[in-house]
């Protein structure tokens, strides 16, 4: 292992605290390594028009890329929702595939408890394209990465799975295509807000599996498309500032059998079986060139675990996901060791509303975590109301920080694991939005806002710049960091 020497004149001006830090950093070789200190990153979660259309000179988008900044995020994850509507279904189950009537921008809960999504226009899509750019114009300003990752929700409020939708992202459904409606003024957004040095990291869809590999030629044709469309009219010696990517989830990553199966170790054992059920649907030639030409795989956090989750148990899930990819002849893990591929870990967070709920408890919440997330404003109202933070009772707040805790943790360690992330997003949004990024997590009613374990990852994304910014000193862009764990916590 090649070692490098840390001299005094690198560290000239540094502090006495990032010096004892110092101290116990080896500092190794990439070829040795594989190791980077991945911050725990903030995302803005944009549920309808009323977070991204400006407002004179501002909008929820810019306020949450503001409020974000202040988490110490070097780079910000936006996660803009758009629905679509079956009008065929009136009352679909998670696991139900469900068909496109047409896209919609906004739900509306109407006197009678159904939701409405009125069909999308030309009009509606020039302000989200309007207030993308503004939005991330901010996140330019302040000098942070982008990730865009576009997400497609039912808009009939009956919870279908985005998994499970056979969408062709060049199909019209009615009057617009996906590409139309989502990507294409997304991509105009970012070519309008970039400055030379900007990195972005683009999405083509939201854990929309059928969808993927239904359709890898649509995709990769979307794919030359977008990426002509931020470069247009940018300066030609700038270097490249865009990767795009694809968005998984953990499990049942074609979307396409067993989905009614819900343990993920269950599922694995039963695929290759089922799978042949339904080989001849897809074209694997195409697939691989897919996957051959994107830059990275954004993997939902949102897999079962434990308020106290063990290092390995994450890394199980990350092992059954590379395992079902293999089926289709991709093989993640060669990828990563040739360093063509990175792996994004989303969606990451617990609730701790059950509990104060008197429902079914905080565990359950962790072991679903997706159960937090809620865009209706009387649920959120209601759950606010139920949740009290000066009175919450220790055992749940201790839970709650003891999963973000175990997340960074990870981040710090992962250099000893087979499968190692390049980037690591929390998901603001409901009762995971424990930094009170999203507007309606604190109100009158109470708040989300968790400071033990927002302050953890404050403190975990500082000491990650400091390091990053150590390597940089030193000239070493491959430079990888190996944490004694005993040093882990002491600054």
């Amino acid at each position: 292992m090649q070692q490098i020497e840390v001299s005094r004149r690198h560290l000239g001006r540094t502090s006495s605290s990032f010096l004892s830090l110092v101290l116990s950093v080896l500092l190794v070789s990439a070829a040795d390594g594989h190791c980077k200190v991945i911050p725990l990153s903030s995302s803005v979660v944009l549920i309808g028009a009323q977070d991204y259309v400006l407002r004179g000179h501002t909008s929820h988008c810019i306020e949450m890329v503001d409020r974000a900044a202040g988490q110490i995020n070097t780079r910000l994850n936006f996660a803009p929702v758009l629905f679509w509507v079956d009008r065929t279904v009136k009352s679909p189950m998670p696991s139900q595939t469900s068909k496109i009537s047409y896209f919609c921008f906004q739900r509306y809960l109407q006197s009678d408890g159904t939701v409405k999504c009125q069909p999308a226009t030309q009009t509606a899509i020039d302000a989200f394209q309007e207030g993308m750019q503004a939005c991330f114009a901010r996140a330019v300003q302040h000098r942070m990465a982008m990730h865009i990752s576009p997400q497609l929700n039912d808009g009939t409020g009956q919870a279908a799975w985005q998994n499970l939708l056979n969408l062709n992202p060049l199909t019209e459904y009615e009057d617009f295509s996906y590409i139309q409606v989502m990507l294409y003024p997304l991509a105009h957004a970012i070519n309008g807000a970039v400055h030379e040095g900007t990195q972005v990291y683009f999405t083509l869809q939201g854990q929309m599996g059928s969808s993927l590999f239904y359709h890898p030629l649509e995709y990769l044709q979307a794919a030359g498309t977008l990426h002509h469309i931020m470069h247009e009219g940018l300066p030609a010696e700038w270097p490249e500032f865009i990767k795009l990517g694809i968005s998984l989830n953990y499990n049942k990553v074609c979307g396409c059998i067993l989905t009614d199966v819900a343990d993920p170790a269950s599922y694995i054992q039963l695929f290759p079986a089922a799978f042949r059920s339904v080989v001849h649907k897809f074209d694997f030639e195409i697939l691989r060139e897919l996957f051959d030409r994107t830059d990275f795989i954004s993997i939902s956090g949102a897999a079962p675990l434990s308020a106290e989750f063990s290092i390995e148990q994450l890394q199980g899930n990350f092992e059954l996901f590379a395992t079902e990819l293999l089926v289709f002849g991709i093989d993640v893990y060669q990828r990563r060791l040739d360093r063509t591929l990175q792996l994004h870990w989303t969606d990451i967070g617990i609730d701790d509303f059950f509990s104060v709920a008197g429902q079914v408890g905080l565990v359950a919440g962790a072991e679903h975590p997706s159960g937090g997330v809620v865009d209706n404003q009387q649920e959120v109202e209601h759950l606010l109301s139920l949740r009290d933070v000066n009175t919450t009772d220790f055992s749940i707040s201790s839970a709650v920080l003891s999963f973000y805790t175990q997340a960074t943790h990870f981040l710090w360690h992962q250099h000893v694991l087979k499968f190692q992330v390049d980037a690591a997003f929390l998901s603001n949004q409901g009762a995971w939005d424990i930094q009170g990024i999203y507007p309606d997590s604190s109100t009158q009613a109470g708040t989300y806002y968790n400071p033990d374990a927002a302050g953890m990852i404050r403190h975990h994304n500082q000491r990650s710049q400091r390091l990053m910014a150590l390597a940089a000193s030193l000239g070493e862009p491959g430079i990888s960091f190996l944490i004694e764990s005993r040093d882990l916590h002491k600054t």
